[in-house]
């Protein structure tokens, strides 16, 4: 890994988890609020947290201290899938099944997102 950046598919599968444990451990202050949907604070209020970008729970962060967590499957905001001429790579069905529920990535705090041309390649 570099900078806590995976550069490897294998690094990048041992560094996924579940969407629930990615809040966890980014943010800390989680409740469940019923059918299925949770509360995420950060900095001492929920209104810091931005969610999505894309279609559905792709991403979220704290847009007053950085904090992030995104999809690594995610075609809208994953930095490990190639983009070209505005086109975006859509993972396989293999990497779907790969990865399980576990497709969640904590960002690095405070590091710029780093891309690795392997784990583009690999998930395609």
């Amino acid at each position: 890994m570099k900078d806590g950046w995976p550069e490897t598919i294998e690094e990048l599968k041992s560094s996924c988890v579940t969407l629930r444990d990615a809040l966890t451990a980014q943010f800390g202050d989680i409740r469940d609020v019923g059918d299925g949907y949770m509360k995420v604070s950060c900095c001492g209020s929920e209104d810091n947290m931005v969610y999505g970008q894309g279609i559905g729970p792709d991403r979220a962060h704290c847009k007053k201290c950085g904090r992030e967590i995104l999809d690594a499957l995610s075609p809208f905001v994953s930095p490990f899938l190639r983009v070209s001429s505005g086109a975006v790579c859509v993972p396989s069905s293999k990497a779907f099944e790969e990865f399980g529920e576990k497709t969640w990535f904590v960002v690095p705090y405070k590091q710029p997102i780093h891309k690795s041309s392997e784990t583009a390649e690999t998930l395609a």
